[in-house]
């Protein structure tokens, strides 16, 4: 018996496949740039593919793309056309093999069979979608910018170095990605740590392609960027956060900002930490010892911290303030309880106060509230590194170690004076 159901599929079955092309706005990424997705109907459902191209939504009318620059208008409008017409392909030959072509064969089709060659920045930018649906999950915003500088980055190099707008996949070698870090170097005149930790992230991009079977190996695995020599790590002494506590400014913007530079002193909570931080991350344990417990917001790794008597009373200055009111002139960030200004207002006006109180270099930054309090406050007080990782909340005490295990001359000379030489 053939039901109105069997008749309806067999009439998605016998129907072409529909294909269209559309912006995703709501994509949009911080450069202003849409992607292109080419949407497939089949046998009555839909399927999606990223056609791994971005451009600005003014440049997108009728399915074809229009940029201020004709050739690059036909390239890729010339991309859009192969795409369209391997999926026609592809439905073609699936239905001379006797099977439905449904929107979601489709898809798995092109991307296994048709798909083996893709160019070098078309899979980047699929894996950058990839990236910007872990934002909030896996990864903060500020990560995923730094997938996209690196993008913009690339497109730069490879018409300087090749004068082309794409390379296929198969052509990256070794020498790519050395050219690629030397360019970095010599040209955009960055340092070797950031160049090194920017051109690894290149080895990722292939290691997704293998996964994704567009090649079958990494050729920049081999390699490894040497990294610059590690900046010293610059805190405050004990008597520099002495006159910084001792010293009251005119400016109630500036007795303000000492403030929380001075509670990160006190807790070591980074910046974004002491944005959030509220009275939900305080606790009191069974000897009345208050404690913040806090979820780093790099990291989301734990931090234990006691909470020391002058960071309370910073808290109990600011808890009950009116941050509405609070210098409307300047923005807040009103996710935690402190009044904190912006992270590039807060800096800026802590160099106001280094000047003020004659700190050498003027170095005086949000970060280092943090570097102080696991130097200073608790390495000279003989505070143990595993204590200190606990504290900061680093995923490694290896972290720990690497940047905050100095030592200075007051623990030096204090240690030295327990010191005695065996006599026989």
């Amino acid at each position: 018996m053939i039901t109105e159901t069997k008749i309806q599929n067999r009439s998605y079955a016998l129907t072409k496949a529909q294909i269209i092309f559309y912006l995703s706005k709501k994509k949009t990424n911080c450069k202003g740039l849409a992607p292109i997705i080419c949407r497939i109907t089949a046998s009555g459902k839909r399927a999606e593919i990223s056609t791994g191209i971005r451009i600005k939504p003014t440049e997108w009318g009728n399915e074809k793309i229009t940029t201020s620059s004709k050739t690059e208008s036909i390239n890729l409008n010339t991309q859009i056309n192969i795409i369209k017409n391997q999926i026609l392909q592809i439905e073609t030959d699936i239905r001379l093999k006797g099977r439905v072509p449904t929107a979601q064969l489709i898809k798995h089709t092109f991307f296994n069979d048709m798909y083996v060659s893709p160019t070098f920045l078309n899979i980047y930018s699929i894996y950058l979608e990839t990236k910007h649906a872990l934002i909030g999950h896996e990864i903060k915003e500020r990560q995923y910018l730094r997938y996209e500088r690196l993008y913009d980055l690339l497109k730069v190099f490879i018409k300087a170095k090749y004068n082309r707008d794409d390379l296929e996949i198969e052509e990256i070698k070794p020498k790519f990605g050395l050219d690629f870090y030397h360019y970095m170097i010599t040209v955009k005149k960055f340092n070797a740590t950031y160049s090194a930790k920017t051109a690894g992230i290149l080895k990722s991009v292939l290691d997704y392609a293998i996964i994704q079977e567009y090649t079958k190996h990494n050729p920049l695995k081999p390699l490894k960027f040497k990294r610059g020599k590690e900046a010293p790590v610059y805190y405050l002494s004990i008597e520099q956060i002495k006159k910084l506590i001792a010293t009251q400014f005119e400016s109630e913007a500036l007795n303000l900002v000492r403030d929380i530079f001075l509670f990160q002193c006190y807790t070591g909570l980074a910046y974004a930490d002491v944005s959030a931080f509220s009275l939900e991350h305080i606790n009191v344990d069974a000897n009345k010892q208050f404690w913040i417990l806090i979820n780093r917001q790099k990291t989301g790794t734990k931090s234990t911290i006691p909470l020391l008597p002058e960071a309370l009373e910073i808290i109990s200055k600011y808890k009950d303030v009116d941050k509405s009111n609070l210098l409307k002139s300047t923005h807040f960030y009103n996710k935690g309880i402190l009044p904190v200004f912006a992270n590039q207002v807060m800096n800026r006006l802590l160099k106001q106060i280094a000047m003020l109180i004659n700190i050498e270099g003027n170095n005086l930054t949000t970060h280092i509230a943090r570097k102080t309090f696991a130097t200073t406050v608790l390495n000279t007080s003989g505070v143990s590194i595993e204590t200190v990782s606990a504290m900061l909340g680093h995923s490694n005490i290896n972290v720990t170690q690497k940047h905050y295990a100095q030592v200075d001359q007051r623990k030096i000379s204090h240690e030295m004076n327990d010191f005695k030489f065996l006599t026989t």
